[in-house]
């Protein structure tokens, strides 16, 4: 995606959360190698780099279109609430709400979004997961070690811990500069390709359509 205007990246957003598949399709493209360029720096590995970005996108991909399911309203109650997790004081004054009509909202659509998960996500719910297609080309490539199942015996960061993590990061963004030495690289075709595959998947158009 050329260089554009806030107003043009907007309206894209603004296409893509209503349901158009070619606004959203350029957003993606037009963050692809930003995305790819930060995980290289954090990862140090192409291969964990790309790994990174396809899963960040594709969770883009499939928030965008959770958030479609809601109105304007409650996109904002469900992104302060879920995402950001601001206090229901401070989210009722930016939304001219008191805070437990705030905390009432909030509990109705997470509840709408579960359900939402629960019949199309393969991992939370009732919905098809294409994981075990992707295991074999995994192993062959060396990024899954059947010897060495690595998810299996690890243990999970408490949330606290993850709060206190990007509190953190929060604190040291201005500190992004130092990487301005860092030359960019565009994100790998084969990524490009499965990005774009997932969005003219079946089940994207299932889920973008219901």
């Amino acid at each position: 995606m050329n260089k554009k205007t806030n107003e043009e990246l907007q309206a894209f957003v603004d296409k893509a959360t209503a349901g158009d598949k070619k606004a959203l399709e350029t957003l993606v493209a037009g963050v692809q190698d930003m995305v790819f360029n930060l995980s290289l720096r954090m990862l140090g590995t192409f291969a964990d780099a790309e790994d990174a970005t396809q899963d960040i996108l594709l969770k883009m991909s499939c928030t965008n279109v959770m958030l479609q399911c809601l109105d304007t309203e409650s996109r904002c109650i469900f992104i302060l609430g879920t995402m950001f997790k601001v206090d229901s004081r401070i989210a009722g004054d930016i939304l001219g709400m008191t805070p437990e009509a705030y905390r009432q909202r909030l509990s109705r659509i997470r509840k709408k979004m579960a359900d939402f998960l629960g019949q199309y996500c393969g991992e939370y719910g009732a919905g098809r997961c294409k994981c075990k297609e992707r295991v074999n080309y995994a192993i062959q490539n060396h990024r899954i070690n059947p010897q060495q199942l690595d998810y299996a015996a690890a243990t999970e960061i408490p949330m606290q811990t993850m709060l206190d993590v990007k509190s953190a990061m929060e604190d040291i963004d201005d500190l992004s500069q130092d990487f301005s030495f860092c030359k960019p690289y565009q994100s790998p075709e084969r990524t490009k390709r499965l990005i774009q595959e997932f969005l003219d998947s079946v089940q994207f158009s299932i889920i973008q359509n219901s």
